[in-house]
């Protein structure tokens, strides 16, 4: 997604949280046909499935949440992982006051944990509202299902590269650091205790074909794989990794990928 394409989003709570209204198109009104049974791995095959499922032809209206550790800082935009590495933007002045620069004060410490220049602990690790936090996923769901909205759900993982769920191919995910908590299986449990549909939508094609562009060369493994500097081969294969793990562990409803995949 393109900084231009901004626009279309529009702010719930502050510059937190941003949400997605998601429209059928016209060309999905009309009334699925049957699913085959079996498929092929061709795209003759694959092309037989229904354009859309039944639900979603009366599913008008849903809602996504651009969420996680880019929205600590609380300035700016999801992009504030890239463009604080942007000399002269906006971001970049702002991190630089108020955390340092961002060589020696570099995006992952908003995962990780790390103290900003006043000496205040900055990380981005929200706490249920169940362990004495003020993080709610069913009061989340109860405003979607409240907006009449059908269907509904979070980010699983932005360009920034960090994965809201308990994955076993990234390490840099929200269970084994930051909040500790499997984010995304908190949103679907929520969604769906209010009968609607679970989305999911991914981002994570940009990590490595342009979000860090400005992010110099990382000094370890885990450093390169969270700002996309793994070379292209092993990126294509944590883009399908990442993603197929996402479908077997939560079966969401429907998948917004954002951005084509580029073989180059």
């Amino acid at each position: 997604m393109k900084p231009s394409q901004l626009r279309r989003r529009t702010a719930l709570t502050g510059s937190a949280l941003l949400v997605g209204a998601l429209l059928t198109a016209p060309g999905l009104t009309a009334p699925a046909d049957a699913a085959p049974t079996t498929y092929q791995p061709t795209w003759a095959s694959v092309d037989q499935h229904p354009a859309a499922p039944e639900w979603f032809q009366d599913a008008k209206f849903g809602v996504y949440w651009h969420w996680g550790a880019f929205a600590t800082p609380e300035y700016g935009t999801e992009w504030y992982p890239r463009t604080m590495y942007i000399n002269g933007s906006p971001e970049n002045t702002h991190h630089k006051s108020v955390y340092g620069d961002p060589s020696t004060w570099p995006y992952n410490n908003f995962i990780d944990g790390a103290r900003d220049k006043a000496g205040n602990f900055v990380q981005f690790a929200p706490k249920l509202k169940s362990a004495g936090g003020a993080f709610d996923p069913n009061e989340w769901a109860q405003l979607v299902a409240d907006s009449g909205a059908k269907f509904a759900g979070p980010v699983a993982e932005h360009h920034d590269g960090f994965s809201m769920w308990d994955s076993q191919v990234n390490e840099w995910n929200s269970v084994d650091r930051g909040p500790k908590l499997d984010l995304v299986k908190l949103f679907a449990d929520a969604i769906r205790s209010k009968n609607l549909k679970f989305l999911v939508t991914l981002h994570h094609l940009y990590n490595f074909t342009g979000y860090y562009d400005h992010v110099p060369t990382q000094p370890t493994t885990t450093l390169k794989k969270l700002y996309g500097q793994l070379g292209n081969a092993a990126e294509q294969q944590l883009w399908y990794d990442k993603l197929k793990e996402v479908v077997d562990k939560y079966q969401p409803d429907m998948i917004w990928q954002d951005g084509g995949l580029y073989l180059v």
